[in-house]
């Protein structure tokens, strides 16, 4: 007797006993058996093509310069649109607020330099003016590290408070070391762009175009320079160059602008404005600096 027939024989009330067990399957596996397996089966060698190939799109040079490419092309940003400012009411007040820092800034300057006693002090005041260079450029760290925390209240006003303080204490020590009014000039060629450039955003219908800003940065810079002739004197090389050297650094300043406003910043809406020309300003402080040592490197020489 072979070994199913005993099987059977011990088990006779089994409806499947005709069945050989050994080609039976467990209930448990029925389930899995006639379940429709709907996933689609990709072998492995596909896959890792596909994942290489899109990490390749990515990391190659060709796909990081596009990617760059379109950071630097983006003037508009839908996710930073709010319920309080748009696009156009951002860039317009970005520019109020550099054209405030700036007037603020040469107002004070035109104080001390019109003060002769006053001129003196801030001449010998070496230690406040080192130790406000120091707190300006720690400030400008705080604001490109710590974005988050510079763009609420109360901190983005402090901020912009003390930069308003600290920038025209700066740029007074630094007019009352020179025998010439051409900080003056600076500051003068500089608001005046900048006032330019925010009635032209005020009155604009084109969304600021930017070649029709490059313009009026340039018609403003050219008028500014036209007047501020008449307070340098004879010192009219030195404000060439400054003209010379202003012009790229503004059309910098609108294109930064509006990458910020496309942007470029992801932690900021259009409601940051204020710390958006902060941000701004320090590069414009930088940029001032380097406009003074490069005048004085060619008067040098």
């Amino acid at each position: 007797m072979s070994q199913t027939e005993t099987i059977n024989k011990l088990n006779p009330d089994n409806d499947n006993a005709s069945i050989p067990i050994e080609v039976r399957d467990p209930k448990e596996n029925h389930h899995f058996l006639n379940k429709n397996n709907r996933a689609k089966v990709v072998p492995i060698s596909i896959d890792l093509d596909l994942t290489v190939d899109k990490n390749t799109s990515i990391l190659s040079p060709s796909g990081r310069f596009r990617s760059i490419a379109e950071k630097l092309s983006s003037f508009k940003s839908e996710k930073m649109i709010t319920q309080n400012n748009t696009r156009d009411t951002f860039i317009k007040k970005v520019f109020g607020m550099l054209s405030l820092q700036s007037v603020i800034a040469l107002i004070f300057i035109g104080i001390v330099m019109a003060i002769e006693d006053l001129k003196l002090k801030i001449r010998v005041s070496h230690s406040l003016a080192i130790v406000c260079l120091v707190l300006l450029l720690a400030l400008g760290l705080f604001l490109l590290l710590f974005k988050n925390i510079a763009k609420r209240k109360p901190a983005k006003y402090i901020l912009f408070t003390l930069f308003i303080v600290f920038m025209p204490l700066i740029s007074a020590y630094t007019s009352s070391l020179s025998k010439n009014p051409f900080v003056i000039s600076v500051l003068f060629i500089f608001a005046g762009v900048n006032l330019c450039l925010y009635f032209y955003a005020m009155i604009s219908k084109d969304n600021f175009n930017t070649k029709k800003a490059f313009l009026v940065s340039f018609a403003g810079c050219s008028v500014s320079f036209a007047i501020s002739l008449s307070f340098t004197f004879i010192i009219y090389q030195e404000t060439i160059y400054v003209f010379i050297c202003i012009i790229p650094f503004v059309w910098f300043a609108i294109y930064d602008v509006q990458l910020i406003a496309g942007g470029r910043l992801t932690e900021f809406t259009y409601d940051d404005y204020l710390i958006s020309s902060l941000i701004v300003y320090v590069e414009i402080v930088g940029i001032f600096f380097y406009i003074i040592y490069v005048v004085k490197t060619a008067k040098g020489n």
